[in-house]
């Protein structure tokens, strides 16, 4: 959270209007919408905005799509959509699934989540101010940013432990990953 907080504090072109945060995504020829299963991250500008509108945003509509409400609402109060995306990488740092789909990824079938690779790859690179520059295709662990936000369907408090461990290499050294982890760092080290 903290890496994608510092590239935005450096931008004041949108400090004042707010800003929200999410993985972009596309429903077909309609605009981008923020998915809302990875979650979103929200400033405090667009935090008091969105409070103090989302009563009269959509007050009846109960739907099990929020995060089309919440984009529109962000939308009509002129929020500026950051792209959560790594800006040295490209790589996502929120999503919509669990870590278990992404690093098992092996190629493109016809999934909704396949149509959302091919609709990333697409798109320009954040870290790049040439928009030709695209991310390409990121599949399996590649997907993954090393600053990852958000995961989707992490459903069991040891689910949660267990990510934690992963992404922070906070594994025991006398665990099987622990000792994968000393390994790699040693075959490193020895190669550098």
């Amino acid at each position: 959270m903290r890496s994608l907080l510092l590239e935005y504090e450096e931008d004041d072109s949108t400090k004042e209007q707010g800003r929200i945060f999410g993985q972009l995504a596309s429903k077909g020829s309609q605009a981008l919408f923020l998915r809302g299963g990875g979650g979103y991250t929200i400033d405090r500008i667009g935090l008091k905005k969105l409070h103090g509108y989302m009563p009269n945003c959509a007050p009846d509509v109960i739907r099990y799509d929020e995060d089309n409400v919440i984009t529109n609402c962000a939308r009509k109060l002129g929020l500026h959509f950051g792209d959560n995306r790594d800006g040295c990488t490209g790589q996502q740092r929120s999503y919509s699934v669990s870590p278990g789909i992404i690093a098992n990824a092996k190629g493109l079938s016809n999934s909704a989540f396949d149509e959302q690779l091919r609709f990333w790859a697409g798109l320009s690179h954040p870290g790049s101010k040439d928009t030709a520059v695209k991310v390409g295709m990121q599949i399996g662990y590649d997907a993954a940013s090393n600053h990852s936000v958000t995961f989707h369907e992490l459903r069991y408090p040891v689910w949660l432990v267990r990510h934690h461990a992963l992404l922070y290499r906070a594994c025991p050294s006398t665990s099987a990953l622990g000792r994968m982890y000393s390994s790699n760092e040693q075959a490193n080290e020895v190669g550098a």
